[in-house]
């Protein structure tokens, strides 16, 4: 199973509450934002705007960067959103 991208980054948020030893509430409460962005992001799950990305990591004490990466491309054609090279 794949995860969204959501949901991937509502994954990781859980993870940095946890090593920085708050709850996800806490964790929104100290970046800054309000109680129903929490209940937006990490309940419904709904995108994240990068600026709430960067405040959570910031109030984790956590660097906040974006890695963009080419998806796979087989050696005869281009790569679609799935990553399947097009016929």
């Amino acid at each position: 199973m794949t995860l969204t991208i959501t949901a991937h980054l509502a994954a990781e948020v859980r993870a940095m509450a946890a090593r920085a030893g708050m709850t996800q509430e806490q964790l929104f409460q100290a970046a800054g934002l309000p109680r129903m962005t929490y209940y937006r992001r990490m309940e419904t799950p709904s995108d994240f705007r990068l600026s709430e990305l960067e405040a959570l990591a910031r109030a984790a004490g956590c660097t906040f960067g974006v890695q963009l990466l080419p998806l796979p491309v087989e050696h005869t054609g281009r790569a679609t959103a799935t990553g399947e090279p097009t016929r």
